[in-house]
């Protein structure tokens, strides 16, 4: 799924945060999960995000992917990705907030894809 927000919560330890859409498709799945990926596309990577934000169809179908150390999807091409192992759930409102240590991360060169004021947008 395409979110809107994920966040570094800890250095020591590495801790992120995602939050996820208590009435949404995938609430189910990230209830019972004791993993998840987060795949950082690039600024070219805009048909990823928007592939992913929909619902009705496999959207894994014809996306380059491997599955991670953990077991999650880690997309091919993606400018940075983390493996993540849950550590807490916080209901918050529709949310539910997953705090996750990152347990695998990797990196390479490139601009990122970014999403402000209803628009894709490019640092400068």
């Amino acid at each position: 799924m395409t979110v809107n927000s994920f966040t570094s919560v800890s250095l020591e330890p590495p801790l992120v945060l995602v939050c996820v859409d208590a009435g949404g498709n995938m609430a189910g799945l990230f209830a019972q999960a004791s993993h998840y990926g987060v795949n950082v596309l690039r600024e070219s990577q805009a048909d990823l995000s928007n592939r992913f934000s929909q619902r009705g169809f496999d959207r894994f179908d014809s996306v380059a992917w491997t599955r991670g150390a953990a077991g999650v999807p880690m997309l091919d091409g993606a400018l940075a990705r983390f493996e993540c192992a849950v550590r807490h759930r916080v209901v918050a409102g529709d949310h539910s907030i997953l705090i996750a240590e990152v347990v695998a991360a990797e990196y390479e060169d490139g601009a990122p894809l970014l999403y402000f004021d209803s628009g894709y947008r490019a640092l400068p």
